[in-house]
C-alpha cells in the first residue's frame, strides 16, 4: 500500500485531482500519525490470533505491547530503559479513550454555509460527522479556493509539532512537500521552542544554533567541579523525548553524584534531583530570579 501511494504521489501528480492527490497524501500522513501511538503494530499486527508482544514505542520511551484477540491489552517497559517513564501507562489509555476523535468532524455553521458561516458561532457551534471522502472534498475545495483568490501566501502550512515516533517521516516535511506541488504556501521561521534561544545564545555561549554542538556528559563530569541548575527541572523533562527516549540521562546523574560533583539548584522547589544529588538549595521566590 504504502509504495502505491508514494509511486502515485510522485509519478502522477501532475495528472491527479487536487482530490486524489489530498486523498493519497493524506493516506500516508494517517499512517503517521497512527504509527505515533504504535509504530510498527499496524496491519496484521492486530490480527485476531495468539496473544503477542510487539516490541514499539512513543515520546514517553519505548515499550512492549501485548495484543490479545486484536487489542492492545497491556504494556511493559523496555527492558534497556534507563528510566522507564510511569506516563506510559497513558498510552493505552489514549488508544481506547472516549475523547478521542475517531472519525472527520465539521463545524456545523461551516458544513451548511461554507465561508458565509458566522465566525462568531466558532467555539459554541455543534460539529457534524462526515465521511472522508466529504473532508478532503473540504480541505481540497478551500485550497483550491485560497490559491484562485488570494494566492499560495493565503495558505498557512504551520502543522508544528513533534514529529511522529513511527516509520514514515517528520509530518512538517510531508505537509511542506503536499504544498509545494500544490503550488506552495507560507511557513513559519525557526519555531515556538527554541526561536528566543536562537536570538539570544549566540551572546551568551557563542552558538547561533541551539541546537548544534553542546557540552558532553562526560565532559562535564571529568572538568566540572560545581554545576548550576538554574529553573531546571531535570529529572521531569528528561522524562520524554523529541523522538524516542531511553531516559540515558538519568545514568550521568548516578555518575555525577558519584563523582562528587556539587551541585547547586536555584529553584523555588526543591526538585527531586536536587534532593538526589544532595545539592543545594537555592529557595527563591517566583519571579525574583532576573534581580
Amino acid at each position: 500500500m504504502l509504495q502505491n501511494l508514494k509511486e502515485t504521489t510522485m509519478f502522477e501528480a501532475k495528472t491527479l485531482s487536487r482530490r486524489r492527490f489530498l486523498s493519497a497524501t493524506s493516506a500516508l500522513s494517517g499512517l503517521a500519525v497512527a504509527d505515533v501511538m504504535l509504530p510498527g503494530v499496524l496491519g496484521s499486527a492486530f490480527a485476531a490470533d495468539a496473544p503477542k508482544e510487539i516490541l514499539t514505542g512513543s515520546h514517553w520511551g519505548a515499550f512492549y505491547a501485548k495484543v490479545d484477540n486484536g487489542r492492545f491489552a497491556s504494556l511493559r517497559p523496555w527492558e534497556k530503559d534507563f528510566h522507564p517513564n510511569k506516563a506510559l501507562d497513558g498510552v493505552q489509555d489514549v488508544v481506547y479513550s472516549s475523547s478521542r476523535i475517531r472519525y472527520p468532524m465539521v463545524r456545523r455553521a461551516y458544513l451548511e454555509n461554507g465561508i458565509k458561516a458566522d465566525r462568531d458561532t466558532r467555539g459554541n457551534g455543534d460539529f457534524v460527522r462526515v465521511s472522508w471522502d466529504k473532508a478532503l472534498d473540504l480541505v481540497a475545495g478551500e485550497i483550491k479556493r485560497l490559491e484562485e483568490q488570494e494566492g499560495p501566501w493565503a495558505v498557512y502550512a504551520g502543522s508544528y509539532g513533534w514529529r511522529s515516533s513511527g516509520e514514515i517521516g517528520n509530518p512538517q516535511i510531508m505537509l511542506t512537500r503536499l504544498m509545494n506541488l500544490n503550488g506552495g504556501a507560507v511557513r513559519s521561521s525557526s519555531n515556538y521552542s527554541k526561536a528566543a534561544l536562537e536570538g539570544i545564545m549566540p551572546y551568551v555561549v557563542g552558538s547561533i544554533d541551539a541546537a548544534g554542538p553542546q557540552t558532553t556528559y562526560q565532559a562535564v563530569l571529568d572538568n566540572t567541579k560545581v554545576i548550576v541548575f538554574w529553573g531546571a527541572d531535570p529529572f521531569k523533562t528528561n522524562q520524554i523525548g523529541f523522538a524516542l527516549p531511553d531516559h540515558e540521562e538519568y545514568k550521568w546523574f548516578e555518575d555525577m553524584k558519584k563523582a562528587g560533583i556539587k551541585a547547586i539548584f536555584i529553584n523555588p522547589v526543591n526538585l527531586e534531583a536536587c534532593k538526589y544529588l544532595g545539592a543545594e538549595w537555592l529557595a527563591i521566590r517566583p519571579n525574583t530570579d532576573v534581580a
